[in-house]
């Protein structure tokens, strides 16, 4: 018959109160208390602390990220977190980094939406960013891999669908339906993007409005629609995604000039059935030109002027 441990317990804790001179109820205070103390202690030692967390969606978005980080000498160390598991890239720049996977899209329970408001509140990060892969506009003007970064986003699925004339229609959009990214964010990609044109660099990076919403395009025609249906903005569109919508509802403040959040995503396809034919190889050219953008703008030093 195997001892009782609480038997046990109770006998070392005898002992003790009797080798100290004490009653047991003091001793076993202090022991409880102890035992506490570890555990927060612990606690704290494994928790999850960022500045910036990294966003990615999908697995090829997440080892091109882990690729280019190790090749700049930079770690990814899984660590879990209270809701899901995080990867620690430690110091760049002057910001702890960390990244986490959230599923596609943005509302489901582990999708973007949930997964970034638990990681603001698990890690204390101001700011979050998007990194991945997303669809182009303008085969014409841009290429895959083509770095976009968002100046603002619109949310497409919020609009309203209305008769208009004889079997037409009429999509009316709220003005709540447009956000504005992190302004500081902005500025250091547009030198990256100058950076890139003076070292001849491939790919190009363009700052204006990504699209995101809920929608799997794989249709030119819809496409041209859906950017035909948008009101009129002084930022050109120049792609879109699935995720964005649901790190939006993350954000600490609605000022763009606080850190905040920014969807930086390589150029995968343009949402079309050509393109994604492709999709397999062009994936990864551009989930890895998204996580080198993103971490050589985390190592840019601030402007002095």
């Amino acid at each position: 018959m195997r001892p009782d441990p609480r038997e046990i317990l109770e006998q070392r804790l005898g002992a003790e109160a009797k080798r100290r001179g004490e009653p047991i109820e003091a001793v076993r205070e202090v022991v409880l208390r102890r035992g506490l103390d570890a555990a927060q202690a612990d606690r704290q030692a494994r928790a999850v602390a960022a500045d910036v967390v990294l966003v990615v969606a999908t697995s090829t978005e997440q080892h091109e990220l882990e690729r280019t980080a190790k090749e700049q000498g930079l770690g990814f160390s899984a660590q879990p977190g209270r809701a899901g598991e995080y990867f620690q890239l430690g110091s760049v720049g002057t910001n702890r980094v960390a990244a986490m996977r959230v599923s596609m899209g943005a509302f489901s329970p582990d999708g973007a939406a949930a997964r970034c408001i638990q990681a603001r509140a698990e890690t204390q990060a101001t700011t979050i960013i998007l990194v991945g892969t997303a669809f182009g506009i303008d085969p014409a003007r841009q290429r895959i891999g083509d770095v976009i970064v968002s100046e603002s986003v619109f949310l497409y699925d919020d609009r309203t669908v209305v008769d208009a004339d004889g079997d037409a229609y009429q999509v009316k959009y709220p003005p709540t339906t447009r956000k504005i990214a992190s302004v500081a964010l902005h500025d250091r990609f547009r030198r990256l993007g100058d950076q890139y044109l003076r070292d001849g660099t491939s790919e190009k990076v363009s700052l204006g409005v990504i699209l995101s919403g809920g929608a799997r395009i794989e249709s030119a025609v819809y496409r041209d629609e859906l950017v035909a249906s948008l009101p009129a903005m002084d930022q050109p569109v120049i792609g879109g995604e699935m995720e964005g919508m649901g790190a939006i509802s993350a954000a600490l403040s609605t000022d763009p000039n606080e850190p905040g959040w920014v969807i930086v995503k390589g150029i995968s396809d343009f949402a079309d059935a050509p393109s994604r034919s492709r999709i397999n190889e062009t994936r990864a050219v551009a989930a890895r030109a998204s996580a080198m953008a993103v971490l050589r703008v985390l190592q840019l030093p601030p402007r002095s002027d």
